[in-house]
């Protein structure tokens, strides 16, 4: 399996069409060397963005604490994971929103 290298858009839309058209995600994995877990996420961000979700930023987003806080305050009320918060803010990493309320706590 590739450690620390990045997919080309081809081979992540590949993998990702394959699940969308029946495959699972361990099938896919097992044929490509992809983990299952980041193939599940490329999917939820293909649902989410279409193409564009396979495009590379060109630089680190910023979020604006106004959201950040709205993203802890509604992980904080109960009933959703931070998982969940990601995709409907369009926060690209969930470890992201875990620090925002690792800090919110403090």
């Amino acid at each position: 399996m590739r450690q620390w290298s990045h997919y080309t858009i081809e081979e992540k839309r590949s993998a990702v069409l394959a699940i969308i058209n029946g495959q699972t995600a361990r099938a896919v994995e097992k044929a490509t060397s992809i983990d299952h877990h980041l193939l599940a996420a490329w999917v939820r961000a293909y649902q989410q963005d279409g193409e564009q979700a396979f495009v590379p930023y060109r630089r680190s987003r910023r979020y604006p604490a106004e959201l950040k806080a709205q993203v802890v305050a509604e992980y904080q009320m109960g009933g959703t994971s931070l998982r969940k918060l990601c995709v409907k803010y369009n926060i690209s990493n969930p470890g992201l929103c875990a620090k925002w309320v690792s800090q919110a706590v403090q």
